[in-house]
């Protein structure tokens, strides 16, 4: 009988195999495709009726049913869609079921995903994901809840692809920056033309040639690049053509450039005591910010800023003839603002979404010199980016700088965007402020089971009465996943400390519950074995009676609460139950039996 269940096990996986490459071969009306559904399904309804729900447990190399393998990844395979063991060990899925209800739309859709390219499709969910919004009803997975993590994953389409465009900025908008550009080059060309000034290296070539007097602003430039010492530049207003040449050259070369022309305009901010043209230095910075982002430099971004912030605020022309520093912006200010406005954080999550590498210290870096200014709109962020490692490094940013402002990260907990929220459950459980508990709990009952899990995943942190009283609600969780994670915290929880007896009681009454038979059997035994850290003599009285009830009715479900119950009972090692598990290591029932054999052979061992 036993050998008859594994082979149709077997059958089903390889038939599984087979169709998943026919579905990918031919399309939906095509007679093989329909031919193979049907196979599929019957082999599938062949193992119902003989043995109930079909339970795989995943391991890297084999798939299992019981203790015997199924399904074991030959010698040579390298495609990660065709070993099936370790494509669901790595997506973190540590048993499948197959309930016997199981409709042919269900196991067609099942397979249709099994066989999509995940890898290749970047922007969309992973296979976990994929499942987790088909909300199949006859087909379960359990998934590793300690190796899972918000790794989340975007599962359901973006709300908000559109970036808001900024406000109006005047000369440095992007209409005038082009035209300054074009100026600029225009004004290259008419250098070049006079004898190209702009290959000489030092001042004294430029001497020679007897034409320095054709512009003050290119020869200080020159003088700084070539002398450590440069002498004080003399500053005037910046016309069109020459803030043209700089953003020229910064666009020829930005990485290199850069740094250097930032370095020049900061000195020239810094001893600049006209109001106007402090203000056109100041555009000229933000100008050379934005080329700089667009072309992907960060670095030369944060140097920027840190070298504004630097800026002595003494020296800081911005606050003009007015004494009172509260009544004016001060320009580090205006560029700590730019660096963290729409039209910034929009190149900002075009580089994160794009293949261009950026470094994680260089964002955390620029994250924390923004500081507070920067949480709103690096919360922004997270509803608009699709790729799960930018959205992990945005996450990590707002651990090291959200806790400056909680309120702002704890408010988007009502966020539309499910992701955004799970995402903030996450930064919020690790920065570990138990003043936003009470705001982690009303999200209990989101519409999620994502979210709902993560949040079972942050109450865990919170060492308190109320939050572990919010997870013994997550037992009756409508999703099994999260169940079953509520169950493994409460049992790390509620170990050694006094929390015990409120995870003992709360698991006593779902086991006493007439909906206790209609679980999960993975999920009624880890309900008993977290019970059996907790209970008492009272718990395994009522242990040895579920143990011993039989019933004319609901037979399976039945054997199944006795096999919890050995199972229970060999935990804590009940000598009074021996007598009784004996006489059922005969047992007609293979779970019943199985069961009562090894909760004898560990109080033996024991």
């Amino acid at each position: 009988m036993e050998n008859e269940r594994i082979e149709l096990a077997r059958n089903f996986v390889r038939t599984a195999l087979k169709v998943k490459k026919l579905l990918q071969i031919y399309p939906s009306n095509n007679i093989i495709y329909q031919n193979a559904i049907d196979e599929i399904f019957s082999v599938a309804r062949k193992y119902f009726a003989a043995d109930g729900d079909l339970v795989i447990n995943v391991t890297s190399s084999e798939l299992l049913v019981g203790s015997e393998q199924v399904f074991q990844a030959p010698v040579g395979t390298l495609a990660r869609m065709d070993n099936l063991a370790l494509f669901f060990f790595k997506e973190g899925i540590k048993e499948l079921t197959f309930k016997t209800e199981l409709l042919k739309n269900e196991l067609e859709e099942f397979l249709k995903l099994l066989g999509h390219d995940f890898d290749r499709d970047e922007t969309g969910p992973d296979f976990v994901s994929a499942l987790w919004e088909r909300g199949f009803e006859n087909i379960k997975f359990t998934i590793d809840e300690i190796a899972y993590i918000d790794d989340d994953l975007p599962g359901t389409p973006l709300l908000s692809q559109a970036v808001g465009k900024g406000e109006g900025q005047g000369e440095s908008g992007p209409a005038a920056e082009e035209e300054a550009l074009e100026s600029g080059i225009e004004f290259l060309s008419s250098i070049s033309s006079q004898g190209d000034m702009l290959a000489e290296e030092t001042p004294e070539d430029i001497s020679r040639t007897g034409r320095r007097e054709d512009s003050k602003l290119i020869a200080a430039h020159r003088d700084a690049l070539s002398a450590e010492d440069a002498l004080p530049i003399a500053t005037a207003e910046l016309t069109p053509q020459e803030r043209g040449f700089i953003l020229a050259e910064a666009k020829d070369d930005i990485p290199a450039e850069t740094g250097r022309l930032a370095d020049i305009l900061l000195k020239m901010l810094a001893t600049c005591r006209d109001k106007a043209e402090a203000d056109s230095i100041s555009k000229s910075i933000e100008s050379l910010m934005a080329y700089a982002l667009k072309g992907n430099d960060i670095r030369s971004v944060l140097a920027t800023l840190k070298g504004a912030i630097a800026m002595p605020h003494g020296d800081d022309p911005s606050a003009g003839d007015n004494t009172d520093s509260d009544q004016s912006e001060t320009y580090a200010d205006k560029v700590s603002a730019f660096c963290s406005s729409p039209a910034a954080m929009q190149q900002l999550e075009r580089i994160l979404d794009s293949s261009k590498q950026i470094s994680e210290e260089d964002l955390l870096e620029f994250a924390r010199v923004l500081g507070r200014r920067a949480i709103a709109s690096f919360i922004d962020l997270l509803d608009r980016l699709q790729s799960i490692s930018a959205r992990r490094m945005v996450n990590n940013v707002l651990i090291s700088i959200g806790e400056q402002d909680i309120k702002v990260l704890a408010e988007n907990l009502k966020s539309p965007t499910w992701y955004v929220v799970r995402n903030i459950i996450y930064v919020l459980r690790n920065i570990g402020n138990t003043s936003v508990t009470d705001d982690i709990i009303a999200t209990a009952r989101h519409e999620h089971p994502r979210v709902r899990l993560e949040v079972v995943k942050a109450l865990s942190r919170f060492d308190s009465v109320k939050s572990f009283q919010a997870l013994t609600e997550f037992l009756d969780d409508p999703d099994s996943t999260v169940r079953l994670s509520a169950i493994t915290v409460i049992r790390t929880a509620g170990k050694g400390t006094g929390l015990g007896l409120i995870a003992r009681d709360a698991i006593l009454v779902k086991i006493k519950d007439k909906g206790f038979g209609e679980r999960d059997f993975k999920e009624k035994k880890s309900l008993c074995e977290t019970l059996a850290l907790l209970g008492d003599s009272e718990t395994d009285k009522y242990m040895l009676r579920l143990l011993g009830k039989k019933s004319l009715f609901a037979g399976r479900k039945n054997n199944e609460n006795r096999a919890c119950a050995a199972y229970y009972l060999g935990l804590t090692g009940n000598i009074e139950s021996i007598a009784i598990l004996e006489k059922l290591r005969s047992a007609a029932d293979p779970l019943l039996r199985d069961h009562a054999s090894a909760a004898l052979q560990r109080m033996r061992h024991e």
